[in-house]
């Protein structure tokens, strides 16, 4: 019989969804007919840890509940004093039992699977109650932060892993390797990852290829949708040694653009990643980016697509990028404190109703918060008479991003004496500060009126604040501190008046950037090798035991860790440790 013993780390630090493969590349998840499991919890089991046994039967019914309204296999949760043996069936319990648990780590879940088609067989949750790192669990939501975690938090986070996802890097997803305030809660990449595990999705979505210079691929991008309604990420995917993506079950008659960025913490991830590279930039690592046309006038600016029932649109060639974008106007105004204010869209140059731009702001800026960026939205060639009140909606991103600063935003109208401030707010439940944020402003009836002009500036974050929203600052942030806008023209009921769709979309092929040169291949593990991987926020650590025993089903097992990152630990058993 083989064992596979897989240790993926989450830890208090902040990930696109992936599949739970067994050595050959095989899709865990439990098969057949069924279409529900019991879950046998044991809410207490001698729970060391002051935890009432009624808030763990509430987490547990709170992260059942949200993986229950969007998974097609439904959990079942039956609590007992007495669950089921290890590796018999469907189970949640607390241990002490060092075998199971390093410094730092808050669950495990355990999974065993028959290796000839990935069917899960059994999946146990192991809760660490002995916590002798220094971290400890809380009942209170608000109060999840640092090394205190919210034991909500992790028990959704374990269910995932139960029903066979791996972890991802989608900012808010609740499978990030690494405990957030809010995890508590599924996103909508994990709402897209469970759909397409369980073969539920689509086949609508957005495919391509990302390369750089001499159309050479790049493996291991993260390549992102983000719903220009919803103003989230549906969804993310890492791409392939030749550079192509599919994203998958995306909402139909609905507009996404696409943000990449390099893979941030492979060592989390599928062992096949191991071998990403991203220094494709005379050896630095290539810049987060928006797909945008060629040329300067669509610098900074992200193209709309628009996705129909019917249709996996191709966007061909999506060059990584080695600098940020930005229109030269823009680049203007930030290099002279005098100089006014840039125009980024103009309705009676383009015609749209609709755009979205990019901009972002240096270390030195964010410190000093009082220089900020200075825009201009011209809607002055609308002409609004058939129209109705309308008004100006916009979008304002930096967490989906990866960026730690929050904006305060002041605009006005061309007509109006004063301006109209908005900020970032606070989750009422967590007390977690939220980055991304929309507003509205109404137009004139008077057409030349209708001159928006935004000031932003820059917010710094406190070290907590920034432990509580990315939790993996270093791994998991984005160091240059880009932001995103969308604006768009709605009626009074918040209905766009056109769609966001920049066709004929063009792609990347006459402005590659990036050094050319061979892609790196992903690691195909041997059957009996061996390895360790780490960073500083965790390791992850894949050991495969061959202990001479005929099986023929093959039953292989998995385990997965939730930790939290207070310090660099070595969490990797050595030697022929077997933990089932």
């Amino acid at each position: 019989m083989k064992k596979l013993l897989l240790v993926l780390l989450l830890s208090h630090h902040a990930m696109a969804y992936l599949y739970s493969t067994g050595v050959d590349g095989k899709k865990l998840r439990w098969n057949g007919s069924r279409t529900n499991i019991n879950l046998y919890a044991n809410p207490v089991d001698q729970n060391s840890l002051n935890i009432n046994s009624d808030d763990v039967q509430a987490a547990i019914n709170e992260g059942v509940d949200e993986w229950n309204k969007v998974s097609p296999l439904k959990v079942n949760p039956v609590f007992t004093s007495y669950p089921p043996e290890l590796g018999a069936g469907a189970s949640f319990r607390f241990s002490n039992n060092p075998a199971f648990f390093g410094k730092g780590v808050l669950a495990i879940t355990s999974i065993n699977y028959d290796s000839s088609n990935g069917s899960i067989m059994s999946a146990d949750i192991l809760m660490n109650e002995s916590f002798y790192s220094g971290a400890s669990f809380t009942s209170d939501k608000s109060s999840s932060s640092g090394p205190v975690a919210y034991v909500g938090d992790v028990i959704t986070h374990e269910l995932g892993h139960l029903l066979g996802l791996n972890h991802s890097e989608v900012h808010d997803s609740s499978m990030i390797y690494s405990i957030f305030k809010g995890q508590h809660s599924i996103h909508s990449d994990d709402k897209s990852g469970i759909k397409s595990l369980y073969d539920l999705s689509s086949e609508t979505g957005i495919k391509g290829k990302v390369l750089r210079e001499g159309h050479s691929p790049v493996f291991g991008a993260h390549v992102q949708a983000i719903n220009l309604e919803t103003n989230e990420v549906a969804m993310g995917v890492f791409t392939e040694e030749d550079g192509s993506f599919e994203i998958k079950g995306l909402d139909a008659n609905e507009s996404y653009v696409l943000f990449m960025a390099p893979m941030r913490s492979k060592a989390n991830l599928l062992e096949r990643f191991t071998t990403v590279q991203s220094n494709y930039c005379g050896g630095k690592v290539y810049s987060p980016s928006f797909f945008s046309k060629c040329g300067a006038r669509h610098m900074g600016n992200a193209q709309a697509i628009y996705v129909t029932q019917s249709e996996m649109v191709d966007v061909g060639v999506f060059s990584v990028k080695c600098s940020t974008p930005a229109k030269s106007e823009y680049l203007v105004q930030k290099l002279d404190e005098s100089a006014d204010a840039a125009v980024v869209h103009s309705y009676f140059e383009e015609s749209k109703l609709h755009t979205t731009f990019t901009g972002y702001f240096t270390e030195s800026e964010i410190k000093d918060g009082t220089d900020p960026d200075k825009l201009i939205l011209d809607y002055s060639g609308l002409d609004v008479g058939a129209w109705g009140q309308l008004y100006l909606k916009v979008n304002v991103s930096t967490r989906k991003l990866g960026s730690a600063i929050g904006l305060n935003l002041h605009s006005k109208r061309a007509d109006e004496a004063t301006s109209s401030s908005y900020s970032v707010s606070s989750d009422p439940v967590t007390a977690k500060l939220l980055l991304d944020y929309e507003f509205s402003r109404p137009l004139s009836s008077l057409n030349s009126n209708n001159i928006f002009e935004l000031n932003i500036y820059p917010q710094e974050l406190t070290s907590s604040e920034k432990t509580e929203i990315f939790a993996s600052q270093k791994s998991l942030t984005n160091e240059r501190s880009i932001y995103f806008i969308s604006a768009t023209i709605v009626d009074s009921f918040g209905n766009q008046l056109e769609a966001f769709d920049d066709t004929p979309y063009e792609d990347n092929s006459l402005c590659m950037e990036g050094d050319a040169g061979p892609g790196s291949k992903a690691y195909e593990p041997l059957s009996n090798v061996s390895s360790t991987l780490g960073q500083q926020q965790g390791m992850s650590c894949a050991t495969i035991k061959d202990a001479g025993e005929g099986n023929n089903q093959g039953t292989l097992s998995f385990i997965f860790g939730l930790i939290v990152a207070i310090s660099f630990f070595a969490l990797c058993k050595k030697g022929n440790d077997s933990f089932v």
